[in-house]
């Protein structure tokens, strides 16, 4: 019968060796490891896209719902889904809020935005 002590050392062991073979995965990368927004010099197939007004680098959305934005951009591409730019509230001297504006940006299209108006978020229409 085997002793406490080598039954440790075994147990040991085999946890590290677990351990070891589920870290030391495979190193390929799949597209569910990609970043699901990212800057690009163009549009990604099946995204929607803004373009930054300055750079002209694109800002490539993929997911469905609301994402935070804080730029400027003159120009949008809706590679399938359809979506809404909303652009910083205007608000009258007392700082209430006025206006809430926005551009549409139907599904395969392209349009120019509202390029001097600080854009605050996105919403993708799934």
């Amino acid at each position: 019968m085997p002793s406490i002590g080598q039954f440790a050392v075994r147990a040991v062991l085999a946890a590290t060796l677990g351990a070891t073979v589920l870290t030391s995965g495979s190193s390929t990368a799949f597209a569910d490891d990609v970043q699901p927004e990212f800057w690009n010099y163009r549009c990604e197939y099946g995204r929607a896209c803004v373009f930054q007004r300055d750079t002209g680098q694109v800002w490539n959305i993929e997911w469905c719902g609301n994402t935070g934005l804080h730029d400027y951009y003159n120009y949008a591409k809706a590679h399938g889904n359809a979506f809404k730019i909303f652009y910083e509230p205007i608000k009258n001297e007392y700082g209430r809020v006025v206006a809430q504006h926005w551009d549409y940006v139907a599904p395969w299209t392209e349009r120019m935005l509202a390029g001097k108006e600080l854009a605050i978020y996105v919403q993708v229409y799934c």
